[in-house]
């Protein structure tokens, strides 16, 4: 994006990467299991499967399908190029204009799979750990992001084990279990040319313990409790944002220097421009609703 990034956000960027969707599907592990209502018939099921599809499927189209049309007109392409996108957005997301919003689809193929994670853990689960073992391994293909379903079941996995094991923990105080796990962590990050396993796995319990300690600050609590809630709405807009902006900042200043002063300025305004955004739409739609 930028001509002149410094060499210590590459070697940040590559170790930010090599664990943190990893923690973001573990921790959707934990929600989904939470929040999971017990289904009991096959009609259910699909209802179950048309509610999530509605929630995704909607944004996935709507930013898809824009960044696809925005790609067109920056390249000076043509309606080919379009569809090319689109195709890509469907079959690869990861090569399509619209890279980023993968982590849908995966999400989503988590969801199809989770009633039965959740409702037979029992018997589920230790089959399901065998499977995503095996995947790790031999992945599936790249069809419908299905090799990045197989790298990150196991910690989808690990986040509903966790949600089972979570009154537990909490009861034990075993927190502190995870203290020695900080230095792995630190160790896995130091030699990021280890199997990508080792950092997403060590960052588990790290963060978690690094979490226990800040969640007794009010103000880390209230902060992470309020970026968690709207988390997906910024993921989501941010992305139009800064490359927005970082076409006239890259113009602008092409330095180094200019990229710390897009990374300071662009990116907490990006954030606060999604939260804007996020609330707009749903302040249409609530007076959508009341006109119907």
């Amino acid at each position: 994006m930028f001509p002149n990034v410094p060499h210590w956000y590459l070697g940040m960027h590559e170790r930010i990467y090599s664990f943190h969707m990893a923690d973001f599907y573990f921790l959707c592990g934990i929600l989904v299991c939470h929040s999971y209502r017990r289904i009991s018939s096959i009609s259910e099921y699909f209802a179950y499967v048309k509610k999530r599809l509605l929630k995704f499927g909607i944004p996935f189209l709507f930013f898809g399908t824009l960044l696809c049309a925005i790609n067109v007109l920056i390249k000076g392409g043509d309606l080919s190029g379009f569809v090319s996108g689109m195709r890509l957005l469907f079959v690869d997301t990861i090569l399509s204009p619209a890279t980023y919003l993968w982590f849908i689809i995966v999400l989503f193929q988590f969801y199809l799979v989770s009633p039965f994670l959740c409702q037979f853990s029992r018997y589920a689960l230790p089959l399901a750990f065998l499977v995503a073992i095996i995947l790790v391994i031999h992945p599936l293909p790249r069809f419908l992001t299905l090799h990045q379903f197989s790298r990150y079941l196991l910690f989808f996995l690990l986040g509903i084990l966790m949600r089972n094991i979570l009154p537990y923990v909490n009861a034990k105080k075993t927190v502190w279990i995870c203290l020695p796990f900080c230095l792995i962590f630190a160790l896995t990050l130091w030699k990021i040319e280890w199997h990508p396993l080792f950092p997403a796995l060590a960052s588990i319990p790290a963060l978690a313990f690094i979490s226990f300690c800040l969640s007794h600050l009010q103000l880390f609590a209230r902060l992470a409790e309020f970026l968690s809630r709207r988390c997906f709405a910024i993921y989501l807009w941010q992305v139009l944002f800064i490359q927005a902006l970082a076409l006239p900042m890259k113009s602008l200043f092409p330095s180094t220097w200019g990229f710390i002063l897009f990374l300071v300025s662009v990116v907490p305004f990006a954030i606060f421009a999604s939260l804007l955004a996020d609330g707009g739409v749903k302040y249409t739609k609530q007076r959508m609703c009341k006109c119907a």
